[in-house]
């Protein structure tokens, strides 16, 4: 089994958060005075077997490797495996974590999960909430 098809770039989900821009703007197109330009923490998005989600995501966060990683119980992929066009029900897990933590992150998926090919897509997170990009830093210390 194989993992589903990869996420739209950031830039193309969210116009505001342009690749290479340094703008960070609210919906309605004003600057966000609370919203900080941070490049080492990352949105790392993997899918996974439904039955699997919860257990992967909680040993990503004793690890250490994730501050947090959401759970999307159930979405349907599809996909092309092996020369097949695949429909399966999976979990997504939305990973908090910071680059350097990528590499471990990434290896530790793969040694852990039941698929030949994971679907593991890292995506920088351009700004938000310092409170909250500050904690996923600590969390993820070595």
């Amino acid at each position: 089994m194989a993992g589903s098809c990869l996420p739209a770039p950031v830039w193309l989900l969210f116009p505001g958060a342009a690749r290479g821009s340094g703008r960070r703007d609210t919906p309605d197109g004003r600057r966000d005075a609370d919203m900080v330009d941070m490049t080492d923490q990352v949105l790392v998005y993997i899918t996974v077997p439904v039955d699997q989600a919860s257990g992967l995501a909680r040993e990503l966060v004793i690890a250490g490797l994730a501050a947090c990683v959401n759970v999307v119980e159930t979405v349907r992929s599809t996909y092309r495996w092996k020369g097949e066009v695949v429909t399966d029900q999976e979990s997504l897990l939305f990973c908090k974590s910071t680059g350097d933590r990528v590499t471990e992150l990434v290896a530790f998926v793969k040694q852990h999960h039941p698929y030949e090919v994971p679907g593991i897509s890292v995506m920088p997170i351009t700004g938000g909430n310092p409170d909250f990009l500050q904690w996923i830093s600590q969390m993820t210390q070595r």
